[in-house]
């Protein structure tokens, strides 16, 4: 896996933490997702790591800051199946377009 950050020390925390200590390894053992959704995706490092223990999984993510998201961006095509997720940039107030998104994408769900 190739992973992208940015040099601001808490971007290296969270790869530390995701990446090399596992902390939500064992946690992750107690489900398999279909669709996961990383709201305040920052760069997308949870979606990455998720999706390497739950492979067949949908990923949505949704990040309101704009250099956050380019770099999530860069590490979706790098890591995640194109088929298998969608990014949204969207405004921090936009609570409404975040709802909307979800149910967009579980409206075709059972």
């Amino acid at each position: 896996m190739e992973i992208s950050v940015r040099d601001n020390g808490s971007d290296v925390i969270i790869l530390r933490e995701m990446f090399i200590h596992q902390d939500y390894r064992e946690t992750a053992q107690y489900f398999t997702p279909s669709v996961i959704f990383d709201v305040g995706a920052n760069v997308g490092l949870a979606s990455c790591y998720f999706v390497s223990l739950f492979p067949e999984s949908e990923v949505y993510g949704f990040e309101p800051e704009s250099s956050a998201y380019q770099i999530a961006k860069i590490n979706f095509d790098k890591n995640v199946k194109k088929e298998s997720y969608s990014s949204w940039h969207l405004e921090l107030k936009a609570k409404k377009q975040i709802c909307s998104a979800v149910n967009m994408v579980l409206g075709g769900r059972n």
